[in-house]
């Protein structure tokens, strides 16, 4: 089982590059939706459009199209014109399949029941969704509100779906509560600094995040670890190279990492930093 996940893992890891690629082709800086013609708008659709070099524009096939494999068999160049291939490829195909398998020890103990299946479901999506936006925020300071939505929507139906089968709403109140008071946090400090410390993008972030956790003292933890990563992030940005820090940081990756942080540890954590006191 835990191959089948790790392969699934890298298959999704693939589709991941593929989509961050034709989604970047059709938005602005702003995140924008562009106008492209009928045939360009066919050929970077994810379902109709074949895989194909970004350079070139040549169409591969499955020799080019193993993950990992076929990176390095081609030693990370395009098989047609010769252009190197980001390392982000295999780097977002090999994380997803380690994200993947360890989501499911986390929950392989508990996957006897329709609803633990349905919060694993969810938390492979969010996986995927994270992924991808963090991606984006990386290259483009930008957190795309088309993903960020529908990550949030899918959540709510899966939790509420959890909350039916269980007869117990409370887990979707607590879960709802915790997005607004997570959002409204962000949103106070993006209108407060007239979004010079925080995008938008950021704010509907906090709102999903939010959701996510199921308790709302993981709240403060998650606010604590992604301060404390980014600070790691820039001491390290200003040890290890020579150029100075750009003023503006991708804030989005640390919210996301320190999410799942406080979704896989947050207990463990809490209960550790309430034993030293």
């Amino acid at each position: 089982m835990i191959y089948i996940i790790f392969v699934l893992g890298l298959i999704f890891g693939s589709f991941l590059n593929a989509f961050e690629w034709r989604f970047s082709q059709k938005i602005d800086s702003s995140g924008n939706r562009v106008k492209i013609g009928k045939n360009k708008s066919k050929n970077l659709s994810i379902i109709y459009g074949r895989s194909m070099c970004p350079n070139c524009k040549h169409e591969l096939f499955s020799l080019d199209l193993t993950p990992v494999v076929s990176w390095l068999f081609l030693k990370g160049k395009c098989r047609y014109c010769g252009v190197r291939i980001s390392a982000q490829y295999p780097f977002v195909e090999i994380s997803t399949a380690f994200l993947f398998v360890f989501s499911f020890f986390f929950y392989k103990s508990t996957l006897h029941t329709i609803p633990n299946y349905l919060l694993f479901a969810n938390l492979l999506i969010l996986i995927l969704g994270f992924i991808v936006l963090c991606l984006f925020d990386i290259k483009k300071y930008l957190l795309p509100s088309r993903i960020i939505y529908f990550l949030l929507i899918t959540s709510f139906l899966l939790l509420l779906a959890v909350s039916l089968i269980e007869s117990d709403l409370h887990l979707l109140f607590i879960r709802i509560m915790n997005s607004l008071f997570f959002g409204l946090i962000f949103y106070s400090i993006y209108k407060f600094s007239n979004g010079k410390w925080l995008g938008g993008g950021d704010v509907r972030l906090a709102f999903l995040l939010g959701l996510q956790l199921s308790s709302f003292s993981f709240i403060p933890l998650c606010l604590f670890l992604s301060s404390i990563t980014g600070l790691i992030y820039i001491l390290g940005s200003n040890y290890f190279t020579s150029k100075e820090l750009k003023k503006m940081i991708p804030f989005g990756p640390f919210l996301m990492l320190s999410c799942l942080i406080s979704i896989f540890f947050g207990k463990l954590l809490i209960n550790w930093y309430l034993h030293l006191l």
